[in-house]
């Protein structure tokens, strides 16, 4: 870290002090691409909605409007 250029010394010394925490909340917010699965990032991408089980959920859970967009197809414009 590069403490010795801030000007605050308070700021300095109460992330000296934090150190740890500053450190664990930088890997915290950190994305990783580096885990196994992941190698095609594209599978996460949008895709067209599969209308043979989305409707039935959403005519169950009472999504009417949304049921009668799927079935019309401009739902997902």
């Amino acid at each position: 870290m590069n403490l010795e250029h801030l000007k605050s010394d308070k700021l300095r010394t109460s992330l000296e002090g934090s150190r740890d925490e500053v450190l664990r909340n930088i890997a915290l917010v950190s994305l990783r691409d580096d885990l196994p699965g992941l190698s095609d990032w594209q599978e996460f991408g949008v895709k067209e909605p599969n209308v043979d089980e989305l409707l039935p959920f959403f005519e169950k859970m009472e999504f009417k409007s949304m049921a009668d967009g799927l079935r019309t197809r401009d739902l997902f414009e």
